[in-house]
């Protein structure tokens, strides 16, 4: 039987982490969605570059579509909702009116597909910063998250494979 002691370090320590997790992992329930937020991340950025581009994995748990229409940081003027489409041989970003996450999916925004394009930086984003970012879906409405900045893609980010004809991912 453990102490009274080592069980007040044992919930201490189980605190401390589930703080930790807190950022990469955001839950938000609203009627019959439920949408999870996981493995966030911002593109440190390039030199003076006033633009870059967030990263996530968004999954809807629930039993009902949802869909990201918005986002919002503090850091810059400006957040839209973007695609990474090929014009021929040309690499174009256009923005969307949103990404559709339909119930049981998951969607990937990762590089050179769906993201969070960030726009007009007050300041440049260095690797190891946090940055607040605030993203908005029609039904479970604003959840807002404490986003790492990273040089690249964390493993696994960049290989993920998109499914666009349900702006989703892969089935749970």
């Amino acid at each position: 039987m453990l102490s009274i002691p080592k069980m007040r370090v044992i919930l201490a320590v189980a605190g401390l982490c589930l703080a930790a997790a807190w950022p990469a992992l955001a839950d938000h329930k609203h009627g019959a969605t439920k949408i999870q937020v996981a493995t966030p991340w911002v593109r440190a950025s390039i030199g003076q570059a006033p633009n870059t581009a967030a990263y996530m994995l968004i999954s809807n748990m629930g039993t009902k579509a949802d869909k990201l229409v918005a986002g919002a940081t503090p850091v810059a003027k400006k957040v839209e909702i973007h695609e990474h489409v090929m014009d021929g041989n040309i690499a174009r970003m256009r923005e969307v009116s949103g990404i559709p996450v339909a119930a049981g999916v998951t969607a990937a925004l990762k590089p050179g597909g769906y993201h969070v394009m960030i726009m007009g930086l007050k300041q440049p984003l260095k690797d190891g910063d946090t940055m607040p970012l605030t993203l908005t879906f029609e039904t479970a409405g604003e959840i807002t998250l404490e986003v790492p900045v990273m040089k690249k893609a964390p493993k696994g980010m960049t290989d993920m494979k998109m499914d666009h004809k349900g702006m989703g991912g892969h089935k749970h």
